[in-house]
């Protein structure tokens, strides 16, 4: 049996909570940031999630809900980003990548006390500059 991916209560949800709300009745995690705030990407909304299709339970048949999403969430104008190599800054809520791209990248993000928290270079930066010792 199928999951229902679309409620008529749903008529009142804008288009990006309407593909989040999809994602999620598929069972997959999705993450929204603001903005990037990473060097060489451009600065607008991301969206992160697996994209990947995946494979219906005990068939050999494939869902293709998640690729799908992604193309529609690249028409609202978001960004494309995998769940497992990028994170939100936990400051100013913009995406930052966590795993390497490129031989050359280099982290641009902080991970802060005991707590794990995690920042982008730019609010750490302000932060440090704002509590001088």
């Amino acid at each position: 049996m199928q999951a229902v991916l679309f409620d008529p209560c749903d008529v009142n949800l804008s288009r990006v909570e309407l593909l989040c709300r999809i994602a999620d009745r598929m069972g997959q995690e999705i993450k929204l940031a603001v903005g990037c705030n990473e060097p060489g990407y451009d600065d607008k909304p991301v969206v992160m999630a697996n994209w990947n299709k995946t494979n219906i339970r005990g068939s050999s048949d494939f869902d293709y809900t998640m690729p799908r999403l992604s193309k529609l969430f690249e028409k609202l104008g978001y960004a494309i980003e995998w769940i497992d190599e990028w994170t939100i800054c936990d400051d100013c809520g913009k995406a930052i990548r966590t795993s390497p791209d490129s031989w050359d990248w280099k982290p641009n993000y902080f991970i802060l006390g005991d707590c794990g928290e995690i920042v982008c270079y730019d609010c750490f930066r302000k932060g440090v500059n704002q509590n001088p010792e």
